[in-house]
């Protein structure tokens, strides 16, 4: 129903505007539920639940933006908010200690946009993680040929000549 999503509309601009509103302690509260709000009044659209689990992810609660952007790739999105939403999401959970689970969400938002730095950035950091030295470099590479946004690890081709040697744990048995 266009009414709810319009409704829905109103709130995430108020929303905003509370988050932009810096003359109370209290506006950034007060933008978190008005985007709660935007969720409530059209359920089925997940942009409201992508921005709401990055105000969520702003506010260091890193479980409530996990379960937003969980609740967001289950609702309607564009491929350029479920890229944006499955690297957010991965991003979350590697705060929370969901690596493994992190991984494959990368790797679909990666389907989506190939070069989407962010993605490629950590996905590389995940891999390190996991000791898959191998991928990690060439992911790390890319990202540093991406020429989009930033990226939030470092991606810099430097980055892995000042590591050093170290044993590649990727099963081949050769030192990188």
């Amino acid at each position: 129903d266009n009414r709810h999503r319009e409704h829905a509309t109103k709130l995430l601009i108020k929303g905003e505007e509370a988050a932009r509103d810096k003359s109370a302690p209290t506006n950034q509260d007060h933008s978190y539920q008005l985007l709660n709000s935007a969720v409530y009044a059209d359920p089925t659209w997940g942009h409201p639940l992508y921005v709401n689990g990055c105000t969520a992810s702003d506010l260091v609660r890193p479980h409530a933006a996990v379960a937003l952007f969980r609740r967001a790739l289950e609702s309607e999105q564009t491929p350029n908010e479920r890229h944006k939403t499955l690297t957010n999401l991965a991003w979350e959970l590697m705060k929370v200690g969901g690596h493994k689970e992190a991984l494959p969400l990368l790797h679909e938002a990666l389907d989506i946009e190939p070069e989407l730095v962010a993605a490629l950035s950590s996905d590389a950091l995940l891999l390190v993680v996991t000791r898959e030295a191998r991928r990690s470099r060439e992911q790390s590479r890319q990202a540093a040929r991406t020429e989009t946004v930033t990226p939030q690890v470092p991606a810099e081709p430097d980055f892995w000549s000042e590591l050093g040697e170290y044993e590649d744990d990727d099963g081949d048995g050769q030192k990188t």
